[in-house]
């Protein structure tokens, strides 16, 4: 019978880095609903933040283009409806294939 130090359910970006973080100190099993060719569409999109940017660089991985989608983004409009206000702020998202990116991130667990 296989004795396991950590069970990681859900390998989403969270899930799958906490995997590889411990994943050479511990005995891991890391498991996840879908696959490489699962038909689940995450409900949220896949934009990824400067600070997320930036953590994925200093863990020394870098975002393959093949993972992008369009369009990028480089402004977000917002409108705040009880004051009425718009705004547009500079942001330089990136644009992914969430599940692509999903795939990416469990590729890394060792």
């Amino acid at each position: 019978m296989n004795s396991f130090d950590i069970i990681v359910v859900g390998l989403g970006p969270a899930g799958a880095t906490f995997a590889r973080s411990v994943s050479d100190k511990y005995r891991i099993l890391a498991i996840d609903a879908k696959g490489e060719q699962s038909p689940f569409q995450k409900p949220c999109g896949g934009l990824l933040a400067p600070d997320a940017q930036k953590t994925i660089a200093e863990m020394g991985f870098h975002i393959n283009k093949d993972l992008l989608v369009d369009p990028q983004i480089f402004s977000v409009h917002t409108i705040d409806f009880q004051s009425k206000l718009e705004r547009d702020y500079q942001r330089a998202y990136f644009n992914l294939d969430r599940h692509a990116f999903d795939m990416w991130c469990i590729a890394q667990i060792p």
